[in-house]
């Protein structure tokens, strides 16, 4: 159990991020247009946003007008508040992701999931990988919400407050699904200077198909920043099928990216397989 000593340290670095972010939101409102005039084009394709837990569609307003900017079909998820993981808005996320695919004529759509929204991607990924062309993730604790100290004491208390399932509550089997990449191309983008997630919680295994690219922001500004939203319009306009991993160099002079952990230093990949796994899946199948 934490302390009040890091309860009060937490509340701090997260108090203390707000100004900072809020300045460079007004950095990017004036740099926008000059970065969106420099990134690939889009093809059109779908893309789900998922807002991270006690946001909605609203919050990230922008950010999907940015992505339809661009050329593609931005959707929000129409789930109201993200209150957690639960199976009755896992079900209606299911029919979400339907929707968009049968509206998009068939179109696997890219999941792009904040926080814990990148839970919900992930998942929906690696249930229903006919629908889905790749997950893009920000600040999402990829095998850190059972245990450890992957989140704040504080900020799991309120998961759990929320997540009224027993089965994912401390239950490290929910951290060994959440670190075995779903069968589609997932990149995970993160940050060392995000006081709300830690950033080694972030991590994918060293997998094909799977890839770490650090910025330098804040939990919120992962939705705004210019390293962040390089990355991901880079990654939204790859050709299905060639999947390759972010080049950072091709942007040096639009962003700075630090060199991915090696191999060594990331998670291991634990293999988790639905076949002889005690939890069932989040979301229910016909």
């Amino acid at each position: 159990m934490a302390s009040l000593r890091q309860h009060i340290s937490h509340l701090w670095r997260s108090a203390s991020a707000v100004p900072g972010t809020l300045r460079e939101y007004v950095r990017f409102r004036r740099q926008w247009k000059g970065l969106k005039d420099r990134l690939p084009a889009g093809d059109g394709h779908p893309v789900l946003v998922l807002p991270g837990m006690l946001t909605g569609d609203f919050f990230y307003k922008n950010f999907r007008r940015h992505i339809e900017e661009k050329g593609y079909r931005a959707h929000p998820w129409n789930n109201g508040v993200n209150m957690g993981l639960s199976r009755q808005t896992a079900a209606r996320l299911k029919k979400r992701l339907e929707e968009v695919y049968a509206e998009s004529g068939g179109q696997k759509v890219t999941l792009i999931g904040h926080s814990l929204g990148g839970i919900y991607a992930r998942e929906l990924a690696r249930e229903f990988p006919e629908m889905v062309r790749d997950v893009i993730t920000m600040g999402t604790p990829i095998g850190g919400m059972s245990g450890g100290d992957a989140i704040p004491d504080l900020l799991r208390r309120i998961f759990n407050r929320f997540t009224k399932n027993p089965e994912w509550q401390n239950n490290p089997e929910l951290d060994q699904r959440g670190l075995t990449p779903p069968p589609v191309p997932v990149s995970s983008i993160y940050s060392k200077d995000d006081p709300i997630i830690k950033w080694q919680a972030c991590l994918n295994p060293a997998a094909e198909g799977c890839e770490n690219i650090e910025v330098s922001t804040t939990h919120v500004g992962l939705t705004f920043a210019p390293p962040s939203l390089v990355a991901i319009f880079d990654r939204l306009a790859q050709k299905e099928g060639d999947w390759k991993r972010f080049n950072a160099e091709a942007y040096k002079d639009l962003a700075a990216y630090r060199p991915s952990p090696p191999a060594a230093e990331l998670p291991e990949n634990p293999g988790w397989k639905p076949e002889t796994a005690k939890m069932k899946g989040l979301f229910v199948k016909k």
